[in-house]
């Protein structure tokens, strides 16, 4: 129950980051696109605004990768992906197109908050 507690908050957490990451990063878009800038003050704000993009989606990334493990729809093992395979599978929200290294098959593997299935 405490790892599903842990992972709950790591998943509310990373919503958050999302959430203050386009908070701080697209008022740098849009005073770039309105005000009238000169050409470096304009490519420096845009600058910034792509770190804070790629920083925020970075720390959304781990959050992510670090709560729960996947269940392979065929074998039914669950396991952590690596990061590799985590970053480059296809995804929905609660779905990526992962191989288990249990059977080897490729396949689209559901989400869980815990390791363990005795524990849900």
């Amino acid at each position: 129950m405490e790892e599903r507690q842990e992972n709950k908050l790591k998943l509310i957490l990373e919503c958050v980051v999302v959430f203050i990451t386009l908070l701080a990063a697209m008022p740098l878009i849009i005073i770039a696109s309105e005000l009238d800038l000169k050409t470096g003050v304009r490519i420096l704000l845009i600058a910034i605004a792509v770190v804070v993009f790629a920083g925020g989606i970075f720390v959304a990334c781990v959050l992510e990768m670090t709560s729960g493990s996947f269940e392979c729809s065929k074998c039914g093992e669950r396991f952590t992906p690596t990061k590799t395979a985590y970053l480059m599978g296809a995804h929905t929200i609660t779905r990526r197109k992962l191989k288990c290294p249990h059977c080897g098959k490729r396949n689209w593997c559901r989400r869980r908050l815990n390791k363990n299935p005795e524990e849900e």
